[in-house]
């Protein structure tokens, strides 16, 4: 069954190829962005924390943030996100999915799967051949782009917004992961494995276009709308779990990372437990089974998912 969507990454990654950009201000609240927001409540005797749900976008109405979730980052000593985008990130990213000197794509995929993505390529006008240097998971990455790009081409994403808002208040930045470690997620597999996924994924992006639907546009709106167990079963939708590489990819993107991501908030908070901290991640890393919460919950805190406040409550 075809499936597998490398839009998934725009709520499991913080790094991209998109630039981190300058240091816009986090938008001030107004009623025609409002929505919804991914935020939780984290407590545990005197401890405090918030868990905030991202995506990595950058177009206006994401990047908004509600009223709840300023009042969280005032109330906060520190902000840590998935990782610390600098100037250079996209640049190593763009270096690690790099085929080797004197190696293409070609010598990696099949002349039919090669064909097809060079015709899907065209149909977007862009060159046949212009990801021909790249390694099969980073074509996947930039195929999986081309229908974001109109949420992502200008202004800073979310993150890097709460990471200079931070830095503008003199409160405390870090992250959770380095770069290192979400380029392993990103480049999972063996290069067998990176050709499957590529070709479900191409698969996919051909379909959609032929249907004229993104799948970018359906999470778009599940998360404005703050549905979260809407947003689990549409990624679920689009990942068949029977397919052992497709499992194995999710597992390694995404609960891997949850486990991991819960065990060292909950090392951050033992070590400063007086110190309220907003952790902001990609919003799938927050919702679904075995999500971070989940993790934390059996580690002894409350999670708790805090009301939106409309504009017009305050």
């Amino acid at each position: 069954m075809m499936r597998a969507s490398y839009w998934i990454l725009a709520f499991c990654l913080a790094i991209s190829l998109s630039s981190c950009g300058g240091k816009e201000k986090v938008l001030a609240s107004s009623a025609n962005l409002d929505h919804p927001s991914f935020l939780w409540k984290v407590t545990k005797g005197d401890t405090q924390a918030w868990l905030f749900g991202t995506m990595h976008f950058t177009d206006p109405e994401v990047t908004h943030l509600g009223l709840e979730v300023h009042q969280a980052l005032d109330a906060a000593d520190a902000v840590f996100t998935e990782v610390e985008e600098t100037p250079t990130s996209g640049a190593r990213v763009s270096q690690a999915g790099t085929m080797p000197k004197g190696e293409s794509l070609t010598s990696v995929v099949s002349p039919e799967l090669l064909a097809r993505l060079h015709g899907y390529l065209e149909s977007r006008n862009l060159p046949a051949t212009s990801l021909d240097h790249l390694r099969p998971w980073m074509v996947g990455l930039q195929i999986g782009q081309l229908d974001a790009i109109p949420y992502m081409s200008h202004g800073v994403k979310l993150d890097v917004q709460l990471m200079h808002r931070a830095k503008q208040d003199g409160k405390e930045f870090g992250a959770i992961e380095t770069i290192d470690e979400q380029l392993r997620a990103l480049s999972f597999g063996s290069m067998e494995e990176q050709v499957h996924m590529l070709s479900i994924s191409l698969d996919k992006l051909i379909q959609e276009q032929a249907e004229e639907l993104t799948s970018v546009a359906k999470l778009r709106k599940l998360y404005l709308a703050g549905d979260g167990e809407a947003l689990w079963a549409f990624a679920m939708s689009e990942t068949d779990l029977d397919d052992p590489i497709q499992n194995a990819w999710l597992n390694a993107i995404l609960q891997e990372r949850n486990t991991r991501m819960a065990q060292r908030i909950h090392a951050r908070l033992l070590e400063h437990p007086d110190k309220a901290t907003v952790f902001a991640f990609g919003t799938l890393h927050f919702v679904g089974p075995n999500s971070v919460g989940e993790h934390l919950k059996s580690l002894g805190y409350s999670v708790t998912r805090v009301e939106h406040i409309a504009p017009k409550e305050l």
